[in-house]
C-alpha cells in the first residue's frame, strides 16, 4: 500500500476529483476507484465527492490458488503442480521447441495427467491508496461578466478569467454611485433631470446624459473583452466603472451650470479668480507646496467649467 498526497479541489462545499487528477495515470480497466468504501463509475472525468478520508485504486488480478485432480480428488499446490510437470518433461526428454517426446510413456503420463486436472482460480488485489490530501478551493467569480477558463487546475495561481464587459451591468453599478436614473434611451431627457441613458445599438458612443450626448473630458469609453487572472478582471471592471463615474460627474458640472443665471455665474467667477489670485501669493512651504497644487487645479476646472457653462449659454 503507498501514501500518496491528492489535490482535491473544493467549489462551493462540493469536493472534486479534477480530470487531470494524478490518479488517473495509472488508472485503466484494471482498477476499480473507491472513496470511503464506495466505489466511483469507471471514467476519467470530474468527479463530485464527499470529503473523503481514503480514496483507493484496488487492481483485481486472477491468479492460480491450486490444481485438483478430478479423478482421486487429490489438490496440488501450484509448486507441485509444476515439478510434477517438469519431472515428466525430463524424464521423458520433452523439447520445448518441437513440441516432441523421446519417451512416449512418459507422454502418456503426462497427458493422463494434465487431462485429469482441473485448475482453481483466486483473486489477488494490489491497492494505491491516498489517505493524504490537499484541498484546493475554486475561485467563485461574483460577476456574471467575468467567468472561469478551466474551473480545474493545478493551482489556483494556474486559474483564468475572461471578463465579457456589458454595457448595462456597467451602466447600473456608476448610475447607483452617482445618483442617476436609467431612461430609455428614446425618453426626452430634461437638462435638469438627473437621468442617463445609452444605445442599444452600441456600448457608450451615443451616451446621453440629462438628455443630451455626453461629453468628454478624456475619450469616450470602449469595452473590450479581457484575460487574465481573477483580480485582474475585476480591476479591468471597475476601470470601466470609475471611467463612467467620472464622465458622470464631468457632465454633472454642465448641469450645476444650466441652472445658475449668467449673472450668478459672472460672480461665481469673479469670486473664484480672486480666491486663485490670493491662493498664488501665498508663500508657501515644500511641504504644502502639493496642497496649494491641488487647490489650484481645482480651482483652474471649476473656472473652466463655469465658463464652458457661460459660453454654452450664450449661444
Amino acid at each position: 500500500m503507498e501514501n500518496l498526497k491528492l489535490r482535491i479541489f473544493v467549489e462551493n462545499g462540493k469536493y472534486l476529483i479534477p480530470a487531470d487528477s494524478e490518479l488517473y495515470s495509472i488508472y485503466d480497466y484494471r482498477y476499480e476507484l473507491y472513496v470511503d468504501g464506495v466505489e466511483l463509475p469507471r471514467d476519467k472525468g470530474i468527479k463530485q465527492i464527499n470529503k473523503p478520508t481514503e480514496i483507493k485504486l484496488v487492481k483485481t488480478t486472477q491468479v492460480v490458488d491450486h490444481y485438483e485432480d478430478t479423478i482421486t480428488k487429490k489438490i496440488y499446490s501450484s509448486t507441485e503442480y509444476n515439478d510434477i510437470i517438469e519431472d515428466l518433461k525430463n524424464k521423458g526428454n520433452y523439447s520445448d521447441s518441437s513440441d516432441e517426446w523421446v519417451d512416449i510413456d512418459y507422454e502418456y503420463q503426462y497427458k493422463k495427467f494434465i487431462r485429469n486436472i482441473d485448475v482453481h482460480y483466486k483473486n489477488e488485489f494490489g491497492v494505491i491508496s491516498y489517505t493524504d490530501f490537499e484541498f484546493i478551493p475554486i475561485i467563485q467569480s461574483k460577476y456574471d461578466s467575468i467567468v472561469a477558463v478551466n474551473g480545474v487546475v493545478n493551482s489556483l495561481s494556474d486559474m483564468l478569467f475572461v471578463f465579457f464587459p456589458n454595457k448595462y451591468d456597467i451602466l447600473n453599478e456608476a448610475s447607483t454611485r452617482t445618483g442617476y436614473t436609467i431612461v430609455d434611451d428614446d425618453t426626452r431627457g430634461n437638462s435638469t433631470h438627473r437621468a442617463i441613458s445609452v444605445a442599444t445599438h452600441s456600448d457608450f458612443k451615443y451616451l446621453k446624459i440629462n438628455g443630451n450626448y455626453a461629453k468628454y473630458k478624456d475619450s469616450e469609453i470602449k469595452l473590450l473583452s479581457f484575460r487574465g487572472t481573477y483580480e485582474e478582471c475585476v480591476e479591468k471592471r471597475n476601470k470601466y466603472i470609475n471611467d463612467l463615474v467620472e464622465i458622470i460627474k464631468y457632465n454633472d458640472s454642465f448641469l450645476i451650470v444650466s441652472q445658475l443665471t449668467v449673472k450668478q455665474i459672472g460672480y461665481l467667477l469673479k469670486e473664484l479668480n480672486s480666491i486663485k489670485t490670493r491662493v498664488y501669493k501665498i508663500d508657501e512651504k515644500v511641504s504644502g507646496r502639493m496642497d496649494k497644487n491641488a487647490a489650484l487645479k481645482s480651482i483652474t476646472t471649476l473656472i473652466d467649467d463655469l465658463t464652458n457653462g457661460l459660453n454654452d449659454e450664450n449661444k
